[in-house]
């Protein structure tokens, strides 16, 4: 009788034992996505940030009268990030975009008027950028 009952204990601690060590590994695999997709993320918005950079000298080479519409998306693989931009001067501005609160520079030239997501116009008029 005494051997059933240790037989008994013995395999309930085996399944303890094993149900534990799934939970830890089920919560290592999930914190392993959510870098990795935070990772994806960043990498995400830094091309993005890239492009517009890139859109903007663009416009700077370019003629008066130049006008584009671009789409910036809401989110990114499903995660929130925030767009500013600030001038520092008559000939330095910078844009930068905030994802978990890290922070991506791009310088930009001037610019008149703020992005926000979703549909924004960038136009050339007198030698001077507009988004609106």
């Amino acid at each position: 009788m005494k051997k059933q009952g240790q037989v008994a204990i013995e395999f309930l601690l085996l399944i303890a034992f094993s149900v534990i060590l799934l939970l830890f590994l089920i919560t290592t695999l999930s914190k392993i996505s959510s870098l990795k997709t935070d990772e994806k993320t960043y990498y995400e918005l830094n091309d993005l940030g890239r492009s517009i950079q890139q859109e903007f000298l663009l416009t700077t080479e370019l003629e008066d009268g130049y006008i584009r519409k671009i789409n910036l998306p809401e989110t990114v693989n499903g995660r929130n990030y925030e767009l500013a931009t600030n001038t520092l001067s008559n000939y330095v501005s910078y844009m930068n975009i905030t994802f978990n609160d890290e922070l991506i520079y791009y310088q930009i030239p001037p610019i008149n008027g703020t992005f926000s997501k979703g549909d924004n116009i960038i136009s050339k008029i007198n030698n001077t950028i507009f988004v609106y």
